[in-house]
């Protein structure tokens, strides 16, 4: 029987093809310019306030968008109503993470809000976490009886010379 050449130079490429491909997805997969490649989320929140005689205002947070942000609501609050918001953050993927900061979005002039957490530049490994706290300040512009609301958001990039 006579092989023909054509067919086993068509075998050849699809081994070489296919031995690349068990390469590449042994090591993570093939990664897109403008692929994510890094899974960064809130996995806990918890709220504090200043009222401890009188109990008006009122804060809540819970996490949404499966960990990207933190939805926060203070309302019936009075100017001068402090709300502490503590969070952690955890990477969840396979790469270290850049920490750029965490950000509210959206929010009412009449809040004041202040984020303490490490600095920009922190690098977050695989499975490490990141704490932090958000306080939110209710001025002098606040309605009585509203509701403000707005979200809280994270900024991390690839850190692709620890990955």
């Amino acid at each position: 029987m006579e092989v023909n050449p054509r067919v086993v130079f068509l075998l050849g490429v699809i081994v070489i093809a296919s031995a690349g491909m068990g390469v590449s997805y042994a090591n993570g997969g093939v990664e897109d310019s403008d692929e994510i490649v890094y899974d960064v989320a809130f996995s806990s929140v918890s709220c504090s306030d200043n009222e401890d005689s009188v109990d008006v205002g009122e804060v809540s947070a819970e996490i949404v968008d499966g960990g990207d942000s933190i939805s926060v609501s203070v309302s019936n609050a009075y100017p001068g109503y402090v709300a502490d918001i503590d969070y952690t953050v955890v990477n969840l993927g396979d790469k270290p993470v850049t920490y750029l900061g965490v950000t509210a979005e959206e929010y009412d002039t009449a809040l004041d809000i202040d984020v303490s957490s490490e600095e920009p530049g922190f690098v977050l490994g695989v499975g490490e976490e990141m704490s932090g706290t958000l306080t939110v300040t209710v001025l002098q512009l606040a309605q009585q009886g509203s509701v403000y609301s707005f979200s809280v958001d994270l900024g991390f990039e690839s850190d692709e010379c620890g990955g």
